[in-house]
């Protein structure tokens, strides 16, 4: 007989900063990207510096003390990681399972979620009321992209 256990433990989301030596640029230097790993996988996500490999501390996946503009990459770091734990535990608090393309190309928070719908609701019943497209529905239409992005 075979024994499923009624709750297997979720695997939890790690997110580190690395210096992905993979892909060195033409300057000798090798772009900073954000791992996230969650069930054995893993998604890479650049944060748009590069730095000369000479100036990363491996062991501690941060910028050595002698590197230029240490406190503006640290300042940068830690917005980017904290923006990701933060998508995190908002999928926790709401008991929502995630994947890491999720993490990686989310874009709304839940909160906008009711919010959308009801733009949606109201862009179809204005669509369905107007057959033409006029100042308005453009004036909707961009209402509803500026929330997203």
């Amino acid at each position: 007989m075979l024994c499923i256990p009624k709750c297997i433990p979720e695997m939890k989301a790690t997110i580190d900063v690395i210096l992905y030596t993979l892909r060195v640029l033409s300057n000798g230097e090798a772009p900073l990207v954000i791992r996230l790993t969650k069930d054995k996988k893993r998604k890479y996500i650049r944060i748009g510096i590069s730095l000369n490999p000479i100036f990363w501390d491996k062991l501690k996946n941060k910028p050595k003390s002698n590197c230029p503009n240490k406190e503006y990459i640290e300042n940068i770091i830690t917005e980017k990681l904290s923006k990701y734990q933060k998508q995190i535990l908002e999928f926790q608090s709401i008991g929502k399972e995630y994947s890491l393309t999720q993490l990686k190309e989310r874009k709304q928070l839940p909160c906008l979620e009711f919010t959308d719908s009801h733009l949606n609701i109201i862009a179809k019943n204005y669509y369905n009321d107007r057959n033409k497209k006029n100042v308005e529905t453009k004036q909707i239409n961009k209402l509803i992209r500026s929330i997203y992005y």
